[in-house]
């Protein structure tokens, strides 16, 4: 009577070289679903998302750039349809203050956000590898750059509700529905906090294991 064993084997040698090893080895594959729940998964897919987003905003403000470049009507250079910023720092490019006049050149402002973009996309990949790799100073740099845009958003808050009130003062022109726009700013900077928080946990996590292995 044949009795065959079902129970499931374990491989004693390795995958990338041949030769059998002294001790048993089990094999260990991480699901998305682990992937995402652990703080390396977490922070690669806000370095991901971003990136993406940096990515785009790099292809719309190179076409419009050009697009006014090559434009021979004044006038339309300065539509507000390319009027574009992937992040709250560069609306500031476009709108400085709450005066009609306080509103910055279209082409400046393009570059600007070009500029910005190709950082942020570096930075972003940087806080991918940092977190994959336990690279604390990647993640400092991230946490550094992306501090300085939750501070942005505050101050584009203030600049857009300065902006309702004088022109509800002056002009009264300001429809109940455009007082969203301010809570817009409101809502990614509280993004930008969670995100920034989750990081920086992390960052702390590998410091204190540096410290404690030096």
């Amino acid at each position: 009577m044949e009795y065959r064993d079902n129970s499931p084997s374990i491989s004693r040698s390795s995958t990338c070289c041949s030769a059998p090893h002294g001790q048993r080895m089990v094999s260990e594959r991480k699901g998305c679903c682990q992937m995402i729940t652990s703080p390396e998964g977490r922070i690669s897919l806000i370095g991901t998302s971003l990136a993406f987003i940096h990515c785009a905003g790099i292809v719309v403000s190179l076409y419009y750039l050009i697009t006014n470049y090559l434009n021979d009507d004044p006038s339309a250079a300065d539509d507000p349809i390319s009027h574009i910023c992937t992040d709250a720092l560069l609306c500031i490019l476009f709108r400085f203050g709450p005066n009609k006049e306080h509103t910055g050149q279209t082409s400046t402002a393009l570059a600007g956000q070009l500029l910005f973009s190709l950082t942020a996309l570096t930075v972003n990949l940087f806080l991918v590898g940092g977190a994959l790799g336990n690279r604390p100073l990647a993640l400092l740099s991230w946490l550094i750059f992306y501090f300085f845009n939750i501070l942005g958003c505050f101050v584009l808050s203030g600049i857009l509700g300065a902006t309702v009130v004088h022109r509800n003062k002056y002009y009264g022109d300001i429809e109940l529905d455009e007082l969203a726009w301010i809570l817009v700013p409101l809502l990614l900077s509280i993004l930008y906090l969670i995100s920034w928080i989750i990081v920086f946990m992390f960052f702390r996590k590998l410091r204190r294991e540096q410290l404690t292995l030096s």
